[in-house]
């Protein structure tokens, strides 16, 4: 059986039946960790993108320029995390494209259960169109803004944020980026920054730095993520990631990765996590 089954491809929409979820061998709890929830819905897209577009990409990606992200943003109802490889469930997943601004492009991507309804993840990303030789921001065309002048404006989740300031204590964790780290564009995959974070809060769990948690920090569910990527990165660069918890929130985390020799700023995620742990006993019964 195909995992994803095109429904509707439209001018600005498209809606996909994925059917089941793949067996998360990298998350020690057997569910989709929040990196993995994104590649899923990643899929779905995809598959919409080869059969066809919803906003012409073929005219604006080439061999001189392409999109990349600039910022994602995922929210996920804790009952997500009571499905797993076993369930029998289908899932619709839509996407919809936003007024496009000068250079950038927002689409809204929404997971529900098919049979319920109910909204299950919603994910936002912002992309920035670029010129691959440069890097330097392209214009998008005359005909793109014209074409979806009237489409709604991009979410307030995606607008730029200021920066927060690096508190004086901070929980540093260093790892490597590997070849197997790249995308298909030679891109370090968005997956790998939000991996290290969560390695960085389990160490930090784990050695019993923070408060409330304990243990392996891949039990919590994670319900909100926000991803700004400021930089690039390549394999062999050595990053550093310095971890923080919100004393006004403590399901609160928040995350600066830069690389670890030069100091340049890659990528800024805040995460929030439920306080109640996922039952060790529901994973086990399952298998």
């Amino acid at each position: 059986m195909r995992r994803y089954i095109i429904d509707k491809i439209t001018d600005g929409y498209a809606e996909v039946t994925a059917h089941g979820l793949n067996y998360n061998y990298d998350d020690r709890t057997g569910k989709l960790s929040i990196w993995n929830i994104s590649l899923f819905m990643d899929g779905g897209e995809q598959s919409v993108e080869r059969n066809g577009s919803i906003y012409a990409s073929p005219k604006l990606q080439s061999k001189a320029s392409s999109f990349v992200q600039l910022k994602q943003v995922l929210k996920v109802e804790p009952s997500f995390y009571s499905y797993d490889f076993m369930s029998n469930i289908s899932f619709k997943i839509t996407k919809t494209i936003c007024k496009p601004g000068s250079s950038s492009l927002v689409t809204v991507s929404k997971m529900f259960d098919k049979e319920s309804g109910q909204l299950l993840v919603e994910r936002v990303v912002k992309f920035l169109r670029i010129d691959n030789n440069t890097r330097r921001p392209l214009q998008n065309p005359a005909w793109l803004l014209e074409k979806y002048a009237n489409m709604e404006a991009s979410p307030s989740e995606v607008l730029k944020n200021t920066l927060p300031e690096l508190p004086k204590e901070v929980i540093k964790y260093r790892t490597v980026i590997r070849y197997g780290d790249m995308d298909t564009n030679f891109h370090t995959n968005q997956s790998f920054y939000i991996k290290s974070c969560f390695d960085c809060a389990s160490a930090a769990s784990l050695n019993k730095i923070l408060v409330h948690f304990s243990g392996d920090i891949c039990w919590y569910p994670v319900v909100f993520l926000s991803v700004d990527f400021l930089g690039e990165s390549f394999p062999g660069d050595e990053i550093m990631i310095a971890m923080w918890q919100d004393k006004d929130d403590i399901s609160r985390f928040r995350f600066y990765i830069c690389n670890a020799q030069s100091r340049k700023l890659l990528t800024y995620v805040v995460c929030q996590l439920e306080l109640n742990r996922i039952g060790h006993d529901k994973i086990i019964s399952n298998l």
